[in-house]
């Protein structure tokens, strides 16, 4: 009995271990209308439309806000076996032929996680995102295995829009592991990535918070720092050294498995903070990479 009891305790371990890389906030339509707030001021974004999800911006007065940038919404299908909510991001007045394929982290959604990519839209990049399975407007379950299948989906179907243009994938934290694996299975579709505030694999990041057991309890479905020594083209890594949330030598790690070109940004400040406080040299080390 004590042997049962102890496989018994491993497997919820393991399934309790496994479940904390994913922490999706799912929205819903059921009443006829999604509202959040945007910002301190006040201000909402709003979701009417049920076959698209098409965003809506209103200041607290409930007017509407004109903003220096389109967004379009739609669907795509994912090899998930679930339909995604995507975005496309574009200045309304500059286009620099430079496009950005966001992952974003293992909480929120596109509602809340799309403002890291504004300042480089604002620079003349378009950016082009996903909610994975089971988070924001998207279909079916939030897992590590889908979350793949997701991101390799949304590359090949995005870089299909406009085979001219530069294609850069940029993740952050959960979606800066999955970066390099996604991009070492669409090698041919991209032209370089960004990582920031990334873990080095799932073990390790375990290992970190929980120790040793968790190396045994977790399965490590695929590997950000053994994708990443396999990746041949221009690598950004961004990492802070006041990171309370991934560890800064994961960062360093990441960087010495790296192939050339590649370049390291060493920042402060929080984690996955890059883009609100160091846009203009990421975007100038981004100039440079790609």
């Amino acid at each position: 009995m004590r042997i049962i009891a102890l496989f018994l305790c491993c497997i919820f371990a393991s399934c309790s271990f496994n479940s904390v890389f994913l922490v999706p906030s799912k929205h819903s339509l059921l009443h006829g209308e999604f509202s959040e707030k945007y910002n301190k001021n006040g201000d909402s974004i709003k979701v009417l439309d049920t076959i698209n999800f098409q965003p809506e911006f209103f200041d607290k007065n409930n007017n509407r806000i004109d903003l220096p940038y389109s967004i379009k919404s739609f669907i795509i299908n994912s090899k998930s076996g679930n339909a995604l909510n995507a975005w496309e991001i574009s200045n309304d007045s500059v286009y620099n032929g430079k496009n950005l394929i966001f992952f974003h982290g293992n909480a929120g959604s596109l509602i809340t996680q799309h403002k890291s990519m504004l300042p480089f839209v604002k620079a003349g990049y378009k950016a082009y995102m996903i909610d994975y399975s089971g988070f924001g407007f998207s279909s079916g379950k939030a897992t590590r295995s889908n979350v793949l299948l997701d991101g390799i989906s949304a590359v090949e179907k995005f870089t299909r829009l406009d085979t001219t243009a530069k294609w850069i994938i940029y993740g952050q934290s959960l979606g800066g592991h999955l970066t390099p694996v996604v991009a070492l299975e669409t090698q041919k579709e991209i032209d370089g990535i960004v990582v920031e505030g990334a873990f080095t694999s799932h073990q390790d990041i375990g290992a970190n918070t929980a120790g040793f057991i968790a190396r045994i309890l977790i399965a490590e479905k695929y590997s950000g720092v053994k994708a990443i020594s396999k990746f041949n083209k221009p690598v950004l890594i961004i990492h802070s050294t006041e990171d309370e949330i991934i560890p800064y030598r994961m960062g360093e790690e990441l960087f010495k498995e790296a192939n050339s070109p590649k370049q390291f940004m060493k920042i402060d400040k929080c984690h996955i903070c890059g883009p609100m406080y160091y846009s203009a040299p990421i975007l100038q080390k981004m100039e440079e990479l790609f």
